[in-house]
């Protein structure tokens, strides 16, 4: 039985002793193999120094130009190094690209199989690259999305190319300013990396921009089919930005209009997009934005702007046969005057081209004051100040509808406050509900306890109101009236009736205000402390000897033009 293990370690070891041998060999095997590559490839290096030129164009597509050229080993094996480097397409004077070394790397095995110089991995180091300007996007047919896209010099370029897989250490990008008397844009590049197999394409990179662009940009992109035909084209980008100006993204498409008027005119944040594309069509897309600052300018008219001082959600967007459904979650938006947490919505957008459908759960009301203000300019709305959420948003634009039945919209107001421009008086706690069409809108306001201030001081107010009221707006001609025939206000210590109208007058002109009212039950004490030192202006001379009792019947009527 001893005899027996003795054997058997001693078979054992002598396994393990040939594997080792084995192994050895076949590493100083694989070892001189790499080294005798090497050698065979240093040596034909200097006498080669035409053919490397031509394998470079050949991957590239590009005249190559150097001073100096080395051999050196790499991480991945021997490396043809052109030092002080210049690119440019076959037959053009322009240089594309400077850098000051050109790294190639040399496939040692396929050199030792066909005998023949092969270029394996592209590395330049700290590259200078004059991107070629885009074409024309005014050319008949060429869609906003297709206008984005490179010039047709860089796809030119791009499709010369054999492929592999080519890197950037460093460098700088020259973009051309859409103004063509501006200097070109310069972006710095952090990294970045290309790669070609057939029409397999990837792309990667992060770069620094220019003050005027914002701080930095990732982009993440992967697509197959030619890129000289968009409509073959498919795959998905990914991209971020951090801390972006959007004036100077839309200066930077001002070539492209309808790109260019849909991107903010002001503002800045963080925004990241991930979309996916199928025969050059877009078919879904995610995203987030976190900005502030934001201004869209094309309305109606010019003089108008939308501001948003906050806006921040996570989005997603799906087409659905020729529709589009769209989706912001967590959406947070706000104007120049709020001044408290936002509240959290969700929006749902349905868009057929002919038909929008917009649904959200709770907005800012001064943020859908500016959208209305945007929309609807000949409506002057300007110094109006509007707080209070709106809730359980719906609109539903058909163009298939008769003309004036197009548009079919509802909401509800909490919370209201509002103040005219004049700031004479603000009204808080109030409610409503608006229902609103093309040229015609309805509100019915409602109040149980509600809060009137006078001349913009606390000093002087009245609670404990109690409003009921319904309003009609309608447009003829391209101006708008609002009216109402029942405004009922109600305090212990007064009640108030009026009816009136707002009549806007054609451009340059003032509106037109009618107001004509019944006070009844109204304490003279109570007017005095709420209207003040305009007791007298608002009730007339005779108001001047009144020092208590009550008021139980007077007329008011008043027309502002």
């Amino acid at each position: 039985m001893r005899g027996w293990l003795a054997g058997l370690s001693n078979e054992r070891s002598a396994r393990w002793l040939r594997a080792t041998v084995l192994a050895s060999a076949a590493v100083a095997l694989i070892a001189g193999f790499i080294v005798l590559a090497y050698e065979l490839t240093a040596a034909r290096v200097p006498e080669h120094r035409a053919a490397l030129e031509r394998l470079v164009r050949g991957e590239t597509g590009l005249d190559l130009h150097f001073e100096q050229l080395g051999l050196r080993w790499g991480w991945y094996g021997p490396e043809a190094v052109f030092s002080q480097v210049e690119l440019g397409e076959p037959g053009r004077a322009k240089v594309l690209l400077r850098a000051p070394e050109l790294i190639v790397g040399l496939d040692a095995w396929g050199i030792l199989r066909s005998g023949h110089l092969q270029a394996g991995r592209i590395t330049l180091v700290a590259p200078d690259i004059d991107l070629p300007r885009a074409a024309s996007p005014q050319a008949p047919g060429i869609s906003s999305f297709e206008a984005a896209t490179p010039g047709t010099s860089a796809v030119r370029i791009l499709a010369r190319w054999r492929g592999g897989r080519i890197d950037f250490e460093g460098g700088t990008l020259h973009l051309a300013d859409p103004d063509r008397n501006a200097e070109p844009i310069v972006v710095s590049i952090r990294r970045a990396s290309l790669y070609r197999s057939e029409d397999r394409w990837r792309a990667q990179g992060l770069v620094l921009l220019p003050e005027r662009l914002g701080s930095t940009a990732r982009i993440d992109l992967r697509m197959r089919g030619d890129l000289e035909d968009p409509k073959s084209v498919s795959g998905s980008v990914a991209l971020e930005g951090v801390r972006l100006v959007f004036a100077g993204w839309r200066e930077l498409f001002a070539g492209s209009p309808e790109l260019a008027q849909r991107l903010p005119s002001a503002g800045g944040g963080d925004v990241s997009l991930k979309a996916v594309f199928s025969a050059g069509r877009l078919q879904q897309a995610d995203g987030s934005v976190r900005a502030a600052g934001v201004q869209f300018a094309d309305a109606v008219t010019s003089q108008q702007r939308l501001v948003l001082d906050r806006l921040r959600g996570d989005w997603r967007l799906r087409r659905r046969g020729a529709s589009w459904h769209g989706v912001i979650d967590d959406f947070e938006v706000g104007g120049p005057q709020s001044a408290g947490a936002l509240s959290l919505a969700h929006v749902e957008v349905d868009s057929s081209g002919s038909r929008v459908q917009v649904r959200a759960t709770t907005l800012p009301l001064e943020s859908l004051g500016a959208l209305a203000a945007w929309l609807l300019p000949d409506i002057d709305l300007a110094g109006v100040e509007v707080a209070g959420t709106a809730e359980d948003v719906s609109v539903d634009w058909d163009a298939a509808r008769p003309v004036g039945e197009q548009l079919q919209a509802s909401a509800r107001f909490e919370d209201m406050a509002l103040a005219p421009a004049s700031h004479e008086f603000a009204v808080t706690g109030l409610r409503a509900r608006v229902s609103a069409g093309d040229d015609a809108w309805g509100v019915q306001l409602q109040a149980e306890a509600a809060r009137l201030e006078m001349g913009g001081t606390p000093a002087h107010f009245l609670s404990d109101l109690h409003v009921d009221a319904d309003f009609e707006a309608s447009r003829a001609g391209g101006l708008w009236r609002i009216a109402t025939d029942d405004l009922n206000i109600e305090h212990e210590r007064a009640r108030l009736h009026l009816t009136g109208a707002y009549r806007a007058q054609a451009q340059g002109r003032a509106p037109v205000i009618q107001i004509r009212g019944v006070l009844a039950d109204a304490d003279v004490a109570t007017l005095q402390q709420v209207f003040g030192a305009e007791f007298i202006e608002r009730f007339g001379a005779v108001a001047a000897r009144l020092r208590s009792g009550h008021i139980n019947d007077a007329r008011l009527s008043e027309i502002v033009a």
